[in-house]
């Protein structure tokens, strides 16, 4: 957030890097996609997701409606964000959380013109998604992964661990149901020192 701050767009990671297969589960559209073939898209409701770079608020008549700028992993989009849901949603569009967008596309000018149906958290919508399994070489990791980890939490990816033993082994651990990685830290998981390898592995049962 201080890197977007800074230089207007997020350098060494995005907050939907964590969420991964999930944008794929919700067949979320990367924006980059929107300028590589835009009449692809004519007539179309699309399911997007970001965050939040800047807003502004117009009057049109009596009512009020903004063009909200927002960022994926892959490009900066707009939306044109209209009177009702504008209301109900101005909390989520001043917030830094990522959001889960359905938007009714229509082609001007060669250019994807995006208008907003639907606004929502993103990580209420993920669902409890799949493993992350961690090759972890320093014992120290553990404290600063325990201080990521949710206990309690119903969302974000289960984890487990593939710790080396005394005698040059490996034990794999796995963290029980109720121990989640929340979407968002995933990179920061990932960057932690010790952290040698990480990978999605299936569900566990």
């Amino acid at each position: 957030r201080e890197e977007a701050s800074v230089v207007g767009f997020y350098l060494s990671a995005h907050p939907l890097d964590g969420y991964g297969t999930e944008l794929e589960r919700l067949e979320v559209v990367p924006a980059a996609t929107l300028f590589e073939n835009p009449a692809a898209f004519e007539g179309r409701r699309l399911r997007l997701a970001g965050v939040v770079i800047g807003k502004q608020e117009r009057t049109g008549g009596r009512s009020r409606f903004a063009f909200v700028q927002l960022s994926d992993a892959s490009a900066q989009f707009e939306v044109m964000v209209f009177s009702d849901l504008l209301s109900r949603t101005r909390e989520l569009l001043e917030g830094q959380a990522p959001l889960l967008l359905e938007a009714d596309a229509r082609v001007d000018g060669g250019e994807v013109k995006l208008v907003a149906q639907r606004i929502a958290p993103l990580e209420l919508q993920a669902g409890n998604g799949g493993v992350l399994e961690l090759r972890v070489v320093e014992p120290a990791t553990l404290a600063a992964l325990a201080r990521i980890v949710e206990r309690g939490g119903r969302r974000g990816m289960r984890l487990r661990l593939l710790l080396p033993t005394s005698d040059g082994e490996e034990v794999c651990v796995e963290l029980p149901p109720d121990w989640r990685l929340p979407w968002p830290h995933r990179p920061d998981v990932e960057r932690l020192p010790g952290v040698v390898e990480v990978a999605e592995v299936p569900r566990l049962h």
